[in-house]
């Protein structure tokens, strides 16, 4: 039976050489490949850094110029963007500590590396989904989308939470709009909801309704959502299809804790802060734009729990 295995021919000296040579020049190929990958990917999550932290410093210079007085206890990096305890667009109570920890340009590094691991790659088209609830996480992704040359479609909710964009007169759609003069983004929202309970600020007082429709006025963007919460989410994936054309959507991502966009408290709880390339059952039962892409195998990425992503990427808790 020995007679039956096959034995190797005995091989020049020569040979052996240029085997081990095409064998170093493999391995240099595929190591130069992998390490060119990663410091294109840095370059990446340089760039975006970079601009959310120059867009930090545009919306402090707005509110300065307005003459606001920035809350050093509140908003102790200064940075503008931490809204206050209650106005009468505030939906919801909020903890400080999660809006404090927010206050960090390298979440754009961040969000570049979930991204990338959702597949997208520059040049994609993503939807989003945001509130005035995190302004910084807003920028955050902005700056992604700049350095990787995505096309987003994005669709707004104005109220916000304790903290976040809930200045009557200086909502995340007014900042939205000052970085895209400021030529710090390159695109703005499509369409505008009221947000807050039913995503219609239901319990809100008429004077806080009449603002937040003055808010949205000052856009000269669409009002969606005023009719109930199943025609808010119909509505916003109507926007979203339309827009991207033959373009697919490689990702939905979310900021913050919209009713539509999440599908609720209960049904939030379900997706983990980050990249959910997959979502459980529980999370499926209740409708929302997440479940919707989730539903078509659409990667998302819940932009919330800022203190668990802080965490997760070695970023300080609450920034001083």
């Amino acid at each position: 039976m020995n007679g039956v295995y096959w034995r190797p021919q005995k091989a020049s000296q020569k040979t052996l050489v240029l085997i081990s040579l095409a064998a170093i020049m493999a391995w240099a190929v595929v190591h130069g490949s992998h390490l060119l990958g990663k410091a294109e990917h840095n370059a990446h999550k340089l760039q975006a850094a970079s601009r959310a932290a120059e867009a930090f410093q545009a919306i402090r210079q707005a509110r300065l110029q307005r003459g606001d007085t920035i809350d050093q206890v509140l908003d102790p990096t200064g940075s503008g963007l931490l809204g206050e305890a209650m106005t009468q667009v505030t939906s919801r109570p909020a903890e400080l500590v999660d809006k404090q920890t927010t206050i960090n340009p390298n979440f754009a590094a961040a969000v570049v590396e979930m991204l990338l691991a959702a597949g997208v790659e520059p040049g994609d088209t993503i939807a989003v989904g945001w509130t005035g609830s995190m302004p910084a996480l807003n920028i955050a992704l902005c700056g992604a989308i700049e350095s990787l040359h995505l096309h987003p479609i994005a669709v707004a909710s104005v109220t916000s939470s304790q903290y976040g964009a809930n200045r009557p007169d200086f909502l995340w759609l007014d900042m939205e709009r000052h970085l895209y003069e400021q030529h710090l983004i390159s695109f703005h929202s499509q369409a505008a909801s009221v947000g807050g309970i039913a995503d219609r600020g239901l319990g809100m007082s008429t004077e806080a309704l009449a603002l937040v429709a003055t808010g949205i006025h000052r856009s000269g963007l669409p009002t969606i959502g005023d009719k109930s919460r199943a025609e808010s989410i119909e509505q916003r994936m109507r926007i979203y299809s339309t827009a991207a054309g033959t373009s697919p959507i490689r990702a939905y991502v979310n900021v913050g804790g919209g009713v539509v966009s999440t599908g609720g408290n209960e049904a939030k709880r379900h997706y983990l802060p980050g990249l959910n390339r997959t979502v459980p059952a529980a999370a499926m039962a209740t409708d929302s734009i997440m479940a919707r892409f989730a539903g078509r195998g659409i990667p998302v990425i819940h932009l919330g729990h800022a203190r668990a992503l802080a965490k997760r990427y070695g970023f300080p808790v609450a920034p001083t």
